[in-house]
């Protein structure tokens, strides 16, 4: 009997060990930030290559076919909303610029939008992922994102005039809800107007609840200029999910 009982311990035990190496934190990932992140597996590290001024279909093969990596769900929504709120009449897209770089276990992409108005530059829009090799689990991760709105006018001013709208529009992509957080801004900057040259001021962030939410880092952040217009805006990223476990 006793010898049955050491059996099945064991077996429950070897169960137990298997199922605890085969997950990991994006197994439980909140299902509404899934299509922000990417995670494959993968033999070696990424090399030493530089790639610039590619056109989309490169880059997306260099990705999938030389690196095995992918880019995430929600990506080409990001581009949906930048041409919504940057393309108009006398805005318009010029063709968008790749580039990629591996250095050993991180791999950098690229991605920049360049919005002109009378053949003049006017907005600009990058989208950057990190994703970093694990040796010992032998995957890939899309660790850290940043999409950025740089308009660098004197004004500060986006094509159709409407920042909120688009920092909603893609704050809602990336699971964040802002609608207070925007608020609070405004009236910061209103109760502060003439003391916040040049400062950069966040907008929002989750750090100290994204665990319990089973959510990744977020984060917004908005750079003035010395007028106090806003001249950058920056979305952040970052996967710490399986660190969390």
């Amino acid at each position: 009997m006793k010898k049955i009982i050491r059996i099945v311990s064991a077996f429950l035990l070897l169960l137990a060990l298997s199922g605890c190496a085969a997950s990991n934190g994006h197994d439980t990932l909140n299902a509404k930030d899934k299509p922000l992140t990417w995670q494959g597996k993968k033999e070696k590290p990424f090399g030493k290559f530089e790639y610039r001024k590619l056109d989309e279909a490169e880059a997306k093969k260099l990705l999938e076919d030389k690196f095995l990596v992918e880019l995430p769900q929600y990506y080409e929504d990001i581009n949906i909303v930048f041409n919504k709120h940057f393309e108009t009449e006398a805005s318009k897209l010029e063709p968008v610029e790749y580039s990629i770089t591996a250095n050993g276990e991180s791999l950098y992409f690229r991605a920049i939008n360049k919005y002109s108005q009378n053949e003049e530059l006017k907005l600009f829009t990058y989208i950057d992922f990190e994703y970093q090799f694990d040796q010992e689990k032998k995957q890939a991760t899309l660790k850290n994102q940043t999409i950025t709105i740089a308009n660098p006018t004197q004004e500060g001013q986006l094509p159709k005039n409407d920042f909120e709208e688009t920092v909603k529009d893609l704050s809602s992509l990336m699971n964040m809800n802002i609608r207070k957080n925007l608020e609070d801004l405004q009236t910061l900057m209103d109760k502060e107007k003439g003391k916040l040259g040049d400062a950069v001021l966040q907008v929002y962030e989750n750090t100290k609840d994204a665990k319990a939410a089973n959510e990744l880092q977020k984060s917004i952040a908005v750079e003035l200029n010395e007028q106090e217009h806003i001249i950058q805006t920056f979305f952040y990223i970052t996967d710490t999910i399986d660190e969390d476990q």
